[in-house]
């Protein structure tokens, strides 16, 4: 069975924005003052219009809700890693740094198997 491929456009600047503060707010428990919008800004701009990488930073953001912790993830040293194929691999770096143990065993396991490999969900068990 083939899969037909579907060419995406890159999204718009600001499509990409909303997907940035839709996943790093919590149903507006937080506002983007000035500052955390700056900070904020700086972040999505790092992040170079990809929305997996806005999505995943987002939604680590949305954990955290003060300046200090935003600022955190802006100055971590993980953005000046090499860029070897794909820039969304930083992204993903510093999401899982941030993850909880019980997650990073759960990605551990999940990394033991090659690229693309199909998961049979009545085997995988919880």
């Amino acid at each position: 069975m083939r899969s037909k491929v579907h060419l995406l456009k890159q999204l718009r600047e600001d499509e990409c924005w909303k997907v940035f503060v839709n996943h790093a707010l919590k149903d507006g428990d937080i506002e983007l003052n000035d500052e955390l919008k700056e900070i904020g800004r700086r972040i999505f701009e790092k992040c170079k219009g990809l929305p997996l990488a806005l999505k995943t930073i987002g939604c680590l953001l949305r954990t955290k809700s003060s300046i200090l912790d935003w600022k955190s993830i802006l100055e971590s040293e993980i953005w000046e890693l090499p860029k070897e194929d794909n820039e969304i691999i930083t992204v993903l770096v510093l999401s899982y740094r941030y993850l909880p143990s019980h997650l990073k065993r759960c990605f551990a396991y999940c990394a033991l198997f090659p690229q693309d490999y199909e998961f049979a969900h009545n085997k995988l068990y919880i």
